[in-house]
């Protein structure tokens, strides 16, 4: 009797069960320099907000998590991470992904109010470092700098069904892309993007014509998916900023309508906002229990069978993991690949390359291995070593004097071999967005041609940028944006409010959608000139075309009014035809 009273007066308990991932609601918002928050997040904002900038400022994201579920649930315990891949990187032994930092480790009844935090973005990208002590998200180390990553993170959570001690991939139960904003194509939840990536252009052989006031600027343009849209930006010959030009965001919370890039050193010129500790050694993989990938399968445990056993990541010292630059070994066939994370990768793909570093192991390295690559210009100076084009970059760095520009940063010296021997900087056909130029060099070409809506224009002077200070313009500070947007699949571009006969340091800039920009031409100098009609060029010339400009009605004493009469005549026989033809 009192067990059918109890299921009588309690009957909601009776069929309680744990949390599915269904019960949760999930909303991020915007936050200012202060980490207060902003505007919550929109579809575009989960698109493309997380940026490179707002990751090098630790622009915060603040997130909110509850359980909505109006059913009784059972009391378990419930772990919410930030990242990507939560699941396969909770056991911290698999070669990509890392362990995620830890939110929140309570109970259901916890998470029956509203729970508010906020992260830094680093954490979507990266996971826990295998030298953190701590998993917790304010203790944490991340494993990896704001680099190149882009994909998809957010909250990730796990309900505990007390088979194993911590969480257990099947174990999770939201996965990210879980949030009240709804793809109105698809009807699916959106997950959280980041995109630290720049766009690969395909904009080339940029030139420059001058008008009065102003300058043109023209390019071949074959669209490129990744590109959002161009600015251009001009400085005075001196570096400095030109009067009047230049952009200012509202706010750092303003939205991102996909019209401008962004960054660190224009969002957060006093320094960032958060920050986070980093390990000065990336690392890729953890192996637990004294395991190791022996053979080879990627799973870290050396069983053969492309599985992960074991419990949870053990934090402790790193052991030691040899890294290169990009001409370690790893990127070149016929060598020993000394990166671990490198070599089981490759490894766990092809299924070969243990014992033999060959050609198909060396191509693999390339694509896969972030020791074996830059994503900078290789026909301009870049801080990440190597260059867009791996072949060029392996050419450059082929001998001792020039391995530097592989290992550290690619240096002008690097660029300038590069435009020597490699086939991306020749003629403005690169594809990596650095050799746009419509020469190997840094100048721009001239065409001439109208310029304004009359008047004919006159080519500008393609002036040498050789021993010009242009480093302030390529640092793409917001002073120097010279035009509005300019879309994806336009091909030309009107500088406007210049002075004639000044030269100006002129450069574009594509972005993709989050905002990350790229230098889709090299600075080139640019002159605008005053432009003249056929009456003025004439009368620079001695007056040959008369003395009465386009007017010239004055008589000759010989003349007896013949002139004047077919003139007449003239008029009225078109004055007729007019209304001849209006009568019709």
């Amino acid at each position: 009797m009192l067990l059918l009273a109890a299921g009588v007066l309690c009957p909601a308990l009776a069929h309680a069960a744990p949390p599915a991932g269904g019960d949760f609601q999930i909303q991020y918002w915007t936050t200012n320099e202060e980490g207060e928050r902003g505007r919550q997040m929109t579809q575009n904002d989960l698109r493309g907000y997380v940026n490179k900038a707002r990751c090098e400022c630790g622009q915060a994201v603040s997130a909110r998590v509850r359980i909505s579920s109006t059913t009784a649930l059972d009391p378990v315990q419930i772990r919410t991470f930030v990242g990507n891949n939560c699941d396969t990187g909770q056991l911290g032994n698999n070669i990509q992904a890392r362990p995620c930092a830890l939110v929140i480790d309570d109970f259901t009844n916890a998470y029956t109010k509203n729970i508010d935090f906020s992260f830094n973005p680093i954490w979507l990208a990266t996971g826990i470092s295998r030298e953190s002590e701590s998993q917790a998200i304010n203790t944490a180390i991340a494993a990896n700098e704001c680099g190149t990553q882009q994909g998809d993170g957010g909250v990730w959570i796990c309900v505990e069904n007390s088979d194993q001690t911590d969480c257990q991939p099947e174990e999770f139960v939201v996965t990210g892309p879980q949030t009240q904003v709804v793809d109105p194509e698809s009807g699916t939840a959106l997950s959280l993007t980041y995109d630290f990536n720049p766009p690969n252009v395909s904009a080339s052989n940029f030139r420059a014509s001058g008008g009065d006031g102003a300058v043109v600027v023209n390019w071949d343009n074959a669209t490129s998916a990744d590109v959002q849209g161009f600015r251009a930006l001009c400085a005075n010959l001196d570096g400095s900023p030109v009067e009047g030009k230049g952009f200012r965001l509202d706010s750092v919370t303003a939205i991102n309508n996909g019209t401008i890039y962004y960054t660190a050193d224009n969002l957060c010129p006093d320094g960032p906002f958060d920050e986070v500790d980093v390990n000065e050694d990336p690392d890729e993989i953890l192996t637990t229990g004294g395991d190791s990938d022996t053979d080879g399968d990627g799973d870290g445990d050396g069983d053969g069978d492309s599985t992960s056993t074991g419990t949870a990541a053990e934090f402790g010292a790193a052991p030691e993991v040899a890294h290169g630059g990009m001409v370690d070994g790893c990127c070149i066939a016929d060598s020993t690949c000394e990166d671990i994370a490198c070599k089981a990768s490759v490894i766990a793909e092809l299924g070969e390359c243990d014992a033999e570093w060959t050609e198909p192991c060396a191509a693999l390295a390339l694509d896969y291995c972030q020791v074996c690559g830059g994503d900078g210009s290789c026909c301009a100076e870049n801080e990440t070593p190597g260059c867009f084009d791996e072949a060029c970059a392996l050419s450059v760095c082929a001998t001792e004097e020039n391995l530097s520009c592989c290992q550290s940063n690619w240096s002008a010296e690097c660029a300038n071999l590069a435009k020597e021997s490699c086939t991306v900087c020749e003629g403005g056909t690169s594809g990596d967005g650095g050799g746009g130029s419509a020469t190997s060099g840094v100048t721009s070409s001239s065409t001439s041609g109208s310029t304004t809506g009359s008047g004919t224009g006159t080519d500008t002077d393609a002036a040498d940028t050789d021993g010009l200070d242009t480093s302030a313009i390529e640092s793409l500070d917001w002073a120097y944006v010279c035009s509005g947007y300019i879309a994806p699949n336009a091909s030309t571009v009107r500088i406007d409010g210049l002075t004639n006969d000044q030269d100006y340091q002129v450069m574009i800039v594509a972005f993709d959608f989050a905002g990350n920009p790229i230098a889709a031409s090299e600075v080139f100098t640019a002159t605008p000139r005053e432009t003249t009609d056929l009456w003025e060029q004439c009368d620079a010339q001695g007056e040959i075309c008369g003395t009465g400009g386009f007017c010239s009605c004055t008589q000759d004493p010989t003349d007896r009014g013949e002139g004047w009469l077919l003139f007449a005549g003239l008029f009225g026989l078109i004055a007729r035809r007019r209304r001849r033809g209006g009568a019709a």
